[in-house]
């Protein structure tokens, strides 16, 4: 088993989710004692603390490996593992988000397929995983890395 490729799930940008909860709270407390703001407006940013915090909560939990490329083939690992051989891939693109490893594959057969998780050291991995994808061969579709 050849090993290429490892990214590995972050555990401190989730927690990115949960400081703007507890602002959106903190917000939404000082308008509700302060009369300020509406009961639509205290449901509101309840909602927005509550998407939040699922989203915390969604990816603080998950460890281990997210994406790896191993033998040729791209591995994403979600709730149940994902393998495109490098051969069938039409295009890849990976895009930059803050923290964020978003890479979308187009199949030859025009199905398409996403991963998008937190990851440890992004900017490298984007980097050194489009690297990669282009020496074996695979067509990067976009690649909107800032050009620093």
């Amino acid at each position: 088993m050849n090993k290429e490729f490892e990214a590995y799930h972050s555990r401190l940008y989730p927690w990115l989710f949960m400081l703007l909860c507890a602002l959106i709270s903190g917000v939404n407390v000082y308008m509700s004692l302060s009369e300020r703001g509406s009961g639509y407006v205290t449901v509101i940013l309840g909602l927005m603390a509550a998407f939040l915090l699922y989203f915390f909560f969604t990816s603080v939990t998950k460890r281990g490996i997210a994406i790896e490329l191993t033998d040729d083939t791209l591995i994403f690992h979600k709730k149940s593992e994902e393998r495109f051989p490098l051969s069938e891939i039409a295009t890849a693109s990976l895009h930059e988000r803050i923290g964020s490893f978003d890479i979308y594959i187009e199949l030859k057969n025009g199905e398409r397929h996403s991963c998008s998780c937190f990851v440890k050291d992004d900017k490298v991995k984007k980097k050194e995983l489009a690297l990669l994808l282009r020496q074996k061969g695979v067509d990067m579709d976009n690649f909107d890395f800032n050009k620093n």
